[in-house]
């Protein structure tokens, strides 16, 4: 009896297995089981003295050097850690679909700030699309522009006329045309940038816990990253400056999650949330509250903060500090914007 049983039982899997087999495959697999496609470009520098600089110029790209781009699939909230190579053109195998490089890292002599090496690197947010039709898609040049020893002003520039003498340079295997989806920045309106928030024509007391403005609702702490809110229109209030001629703007990101870079994570432990993709923006308000006009998704992180706009100058955005625990039970200080987040299992309203 046991004999026959196990043989009924090889002969039940072998003709579930025939018919597994014969199935159509499904979407999520199919996607995942298509070949990867090629998207590449390059980097190219600009000294301050509007010089253009290549990475492998001598001195420039040093040994030890990483540079480093985080790219994020449009459907999906983890980022992919990608290299560029020494000569400033990158490579890199993607499956076809829309996609966006959230930021970049330079790592100056890997050894960092105690090896006598530095740091540098900013959010981007560039868009492009990953071509099905072809076996390459040439992306961009993403140029940095020096305007401080440490710090670039970001621009994209279509140089497809050398983008096969670049897949050239490779061992790839292209036997078809090169498609061409140039990186789009997003709007840069809102990018940091302008004087301190502390000063003091700005109208805000700073302190240890914060450099800007103090929020009312939704409260922050220090031990919690993302508030939970109870609405998913929610209203942003804060105090408001002690000059009557400062105005505020507010800006609302999606957040998304990437393993710890060099400067990614702000310091997190292992890795943690950044700042995504842009939901709202607004200037020049007259009081100091806001509330959303588009609707949060539950279960999602979301980013915000408020800057001083003067007559005259705008302010860097607030920032609060943040304290976690991480290995070891090292608490890590870091500064970044306020958050928020609407819980997937509360009842919406």
């Amino acid at each position: 009896m046991i004999i026959m049983l196990k043989a009924l039982t090889i002969r039940t899997s072998a003709a579930l297995l025939a018919v597994a087999l014969l199935l159509p495959m499904p979407l999520d697999a199919a996607a995942k089981a298509e070949a990867k496609k090629l998207a590449f470009g390059r980097i190219k520098l600009i000294a301050e003295s509007g010089d253009s600089i290549e990475l492998d110029d001598p001195g420039v790209f040093q040994s030890g050097d990483l540079f480093l781009m985080w790219v994020l699939p449009e459907a999906g909230e983890k980022a992919t850690r990608l290299e560029v190579e020494e000569s400033g053109e990158f490579f890199w195998k993607l499956s076809p679909g829309n996609y966006v490089v959230a930021n970049y890292e330079w790592n100056r002599n890997a050894g960092g700030a105690a090896a006598g090496g530095h740091f540098s690197g900013r959010r981007l947010w560039a868009d492009f699309s990953g071509s099905a039709d072809t076996d390459a898609t040439y992306i961009g040049t993403l140029t940095l522009r020096a305007i401080s020893q440490y710090g670039y002003k970001i621009s994209v520039e279509d140089e497809s006329d050398k983008a096969a003498a670049w897949l050239a340079t490779t061992k790839e295997d292209i036997s078809s045309d090169i498609a061409t989806s140039v990186m789009t920045l997003e709007d840069q309106r809102w990018q940091d940038g302008g004087i301190p928030i502390c000063v003091p024509q700005l109208g805000v007391v700073c302190d240890k816990r914060r450099n800007g403005v103090e929020v009312i609702t939704p409260k922050q702490t220090q031990s919690t990253q993302f508030r939970k809110i109870k609405s998913l229109t929610p209203t942003l209030e804060w105090k408001p400056s002690t000059n009557a001629d400062i105005r505020y703007d507010v800006v609302v990101y999606e957040a998304y999650y990437q393993k710890a870079g060099f400067l990614s994570g702000g310091g997190k432990p292992g890795g943690g949330y950044e700042v995504g993709r842009a939901l709202e923006y607004v200037e020049g308000l007259a009081e100091p509250l806001y509330q959303l006009k588009t609707p949060l998704e539950p279960g999602k992180r979301y980013y915000w903060s408020v800057r001083l706009r003067h007559p005259k100058f705008v302010s860097r955005w607030s920032t609060r500090r943040v304290d976690t625990v991480g290995w070891f039970k090292t608490v890590y200080k870091f500064q970044e914007l306020y958050g928020m987040r609407y819980p997937a299992s509360r009842k919406r309203r």
